[in-house]
């Protein structure tokens, strides 16, 4: 087993700004009234002594609150397996405050801050709307109590020593990661479509192992992830979660190295504000080779990953120069909201399609285009189609974006001329004036320009190929003067 490292790059980390603002009292000024008290315990791993651990809290809250007879039991806000670097991971502790808000809590009692949140600004975020909501809090272990509190500035110091301790922790356990990475015995929970654990041993599981083999094979021979995946559906084959397979989930399968027996670890991290990141250098990465038996041979795997790539620098999809074709990104189905994909023909296909969760039928790129020139046509020759722009470059004032795209579409338009097809000049017009189209069937589009107007067009290819067979051009408005009725054109606000 050989371990490979690719460097980091590590940004430093800033310490946090400490802030000092007045608290004041919260309690209610009834004495009479029975208090209504909740706890929020949690802890930050499923093991089993933290399992009895978090019981345990559970049971000393609830005495406590019960032989109170001042008090009434509110609630016992519990959090299991769950790491306190951020109250969005932490569904208890949000389950609580929206009680609060409610009005149902108007004591809180928990074991410590770092029990509570071990991020100063999520800290005092927390005890603030606390505080302004009049709900009342004790923090056990540093003897906090909002009653004799008179400033944050003891819980501030409290909360930036709790964020030093968990961020030493996570150092720590992050070292620990790292060198079971370099070992190559980090432990895999999860291996993927086409293995399964068995007592800690990664094995083949020969039925999905057939699957994608299939896949490496087809690719070699020249299929697209977009036929494969297709293919795979109709044969209701179930993808890894048992949906259905999209183009996505066969490039992944055919990028990753784990069907060649390697393994590479940290393929995401966790930044200093405890967000999700896909690891693009920022940190130590460790491919780790033979780690498991194979599914594919290292060659078929190198092959196939030279075969994905050339297949995107065919269609434009390399760097940042991901947009090759000018409908590439722009089309939109208008039933399910999702995008429309370039395959053969050429001619555009709905991604939910696949997956036959929408039923719009195969686009051309012929008529998508045909449609623009013709919008092109009207606005550049039809005063009444042309009368938005000018209204609009009068209200909008001259710095603007706005005014910069309709002055850009205005100058294009007052020395283009008609147009009987599509040209290059056209290609680039849509590239550069057009956002979005929404498409609602095979002939009827609507266009969405940067600068605010949405043209609608509709046409059928019967109309059209008459009208090529007569001699003329269906996108000539001086010859065909919106016979369908169905063009319009929405100024900008």
């Amino acid at each position: 087993m050989k371990s490979k490292l690719i460097p980091e790059k590590n940004p430093p980390v800033l310490p946090p700004d400490i802030q000092v603002l007045k608290i004041g009292h919260t309690l209610p000024p009834d004495p009479l009234k029975q208090l209504r008290v909740a706890a929020y315990c949690r802890v930050s791993t499923d093991m089993d002594i933290q399992k009895s651990s978090l019981e345990g809290q559970r049971r000393y809250y609830t005495g406590q609150i019960q032989a109170n007879p001042d008090w009434s039991l509110a609630g016992i806000y519990c959090e299991q397996g769950v790491s306190a670097t951020g109250k969005e991971k932490q569904p208890e502790l949000e389950r609580l405050l929206a009680d609060c808000r409610d009005g149902r809590i108007d004591l809180v009692l928990t074991k410590s801050i770092s029990r509570l949140a071990r991020n100063v600004e999520e800290c005092l975020t927390i005890i603030r709307e606390l505080v302004s909501l009049g709900v009342a809090f004790r923090i056990e272990k540093e003897h906090i109590d909002s009653e004799s509190m008179q400033t944050e500035l003891l819980l501030t110091i409290l909360a930036a020593f709790a964020e030093a301790e968990s961020r030493s922790i996570s150092a720590n356990v992050r070292w620990g990661i790292q060198k079971q990475f370099r070992d190559g015995t980090y432990p895999i929970s999860r291996p993927p479509f086409g293995y399964r654990m068995d007592h800690g041993t990664v094995v083949i599981v020969r039925e999905q192992a057939a699957i994608i083999q299939r896949i490496f094979m087809q690719t070699l021979s020249g299929s697209g992830t977009n036929t494969i995946a297709a293919q795979l559906n109709d044969e209701k084959i179930p993808s890894a979660l048992g949906g259905f397979w999209r183009k996505g989930s066969i490039l992944s399968t055919l990028r990753n190295p784990f069907y060649c027996g390697d393994i590479l670890f940290q393929k995401t991290y966790t930044d200093e504000h405890f967000h999700q990141r896909k690891n693009k250098g920022e940190k130590n990465q460790y491919l780790i080779e033979d780690h498991h038996a194979p599914i594919i041979p290292r060659e078929v795997f190198r092959l196939a990953g030279e075969m994905v790539r050339q297949h995107g620098k065919d269609l434009g999809n390399t760097g940042t120069n991901r947009n090759r074709y000018a409908l590439s990104g722009k089309l939109i189905c208008a039933h399910c909201r999702s995008k429309l994909a370039r395959t053969g023909g050429p001619k555009y296909r709905c991604s939910k399609r696949a997956e036959h969760l929408c039923s719009l039928p195969d686009i051309y790129e012929e008529d998508v285009t045909n449609s623009f020139t013709t919008a092109m046509n009207k606005l550049s020759f039809l005063e009444s189609e042309l009368s938005p722009l000018e209204d609009a470059l009068s209200l909008i004032p001259h710095r603007t974006q706005q005014y910069k795209d309709i002055d850009a579409l205005k100058n294009y338009l007052a020395g283009r001329g008609i147009r009987h097809i599509y040209t290059k000049e056209d290609e680039s017009a849509l590239a550069a004036f057009v956002s979005d189209i929404t498409i609602y069937s095979r002939c009827r589009f609507e266009f969405r320009l940067k600068c605010g107007l949405i043209l609608e067009e509709a046409s059928t290819a019967r109309k059209e190929q008459a009208g090529k067979r007569h001699g003329r051009s269906i996108s000539d408005p001086r010859r065909e003067r919106r016979q369908d009725g169905t063009h319009s054109i929405r100024v900008p606000h």
